[in-house]
């Protein structure tokens, strides 16, 4: 099943471009509610993405 390795692969290179760009705009333009401390908080986790 080489296309499904390929989608995945493809897949995940997409999540670390988004959160790359999400790294460099959280401070304008997300809104984030972290659990606990932001220096626990990994910058990819779900709590950083904008709705």
């Amino acid at each position: 099943m080489l296309t499904r390795e390929i989608e995945s692969r493809a897949l995940e290179l997409l999540g670390s471009a988004i959160c790359n760009w999400l790294s460099r705009e959280q401070a304008r333009s997300c809104v984030q509610r972290p659990p606990q401390p932001i220096s626990n908080q990994d910058p990819c986790s779900p709590a950083w993405f904008c709705i």
